[in-house]
């Protein structure tokens, strides 16, 4: 049985949403069960909205089956178990900007070790708009990099990217870094931009500074999901 659309209402169409006649339950935080079959509706980098116990919670479709649409909002909205609060009043777009919608979700990387992370990411169609931010509290360990908001496709072939760092010691300057992520990548592989000869290398804890309290990296990137 194919999904129908409700459209005739104005104030569905102004808005940019759409209401879906689907019934909707939980599967995980992060997968909703449907009714009907939306793989001739939905696809990756569309957007729902929906209401779970009065709340409005919004959140990007990552993949579509026939049963069960897979979800991301970062940190800031989850599915929760419709056993206890039902899904109600489900809605898609297809628009860049549906009302309501948040222009960034937010999410906290995790890998580098004596550090703050923060990020928020984007997407429009299978492209994720990303920023991370590491804030240093003592000497960093990059054993680990930082993690992605959202796995990159396994097309992607060598993108790298431009950010930079405060060294907030004595040295009070910015520096350059760079970015690199390849198909399949979870997270992001982060070298020393300052580098003029011979091969780049990866940030360490002593790479390209000695890290220490209050020392910070900032970069932002595009990649394909």
């Amino acid at each position: 049985m194919a999904p129908t659309l409700l459209r005739g209402q104005q104030a569905f169409q102004s808005n940019g949403w759409e209401m879906l006649t689907a019934t909707l339950t939980y599967s995980s935080a992060s997968v909703i069960n449907s009714s009907v079959d939306l793989t001739g509706l939905l696809q990756k980098g569309d957007k729902l909205k929906l209401t779970q116990h009065s709340a409005t919670k919004y959140f990007y479709v990552l993949a579509v089956s026939s049963t069960q649409i897979t979800v991301t909002a970062g940190s800031d909205f989850v599915v929760e178990d419709t056993a206890t609060y039902a899904i109600t009043a489900p809605f898609f777009s297809k628009v860049l900007s549906p009302q309501g919608f948040p222009q960034y979700f937010a999410y906290t990387p995790t890998g580098p070790t004596n550090s703050t992370l923060s990020g928020r990411f984007s997407l429009i169609g299978n492209m994720c708009d990303c920023w991370i931010k590491i804030l240093s509290t003592g000497a960093i360990s990059f054993t680990n990099m930082p993690t992605l908001p959202i796995t990159a496709s396994a097309s992607v072939s060598h993108r790298d990217f431009i950010g930079g760092y405060v060294d907030a010691g004595t040295a009070a300057r910015w520096g350059k870094i760079i970015g690199h992520i390849e198909g399949s990548y979870t997270r992001l592989s982060l070298f020393n931009g300052e580098t003029t000869t011979g091969d780049v290398p990866l940030l360490s804890s002593t790479v390209p500074i000695t890290w220490a309290n209050n020392d910070l990296i900032e970069i932002g990137f595009q990649y394909e999901i």
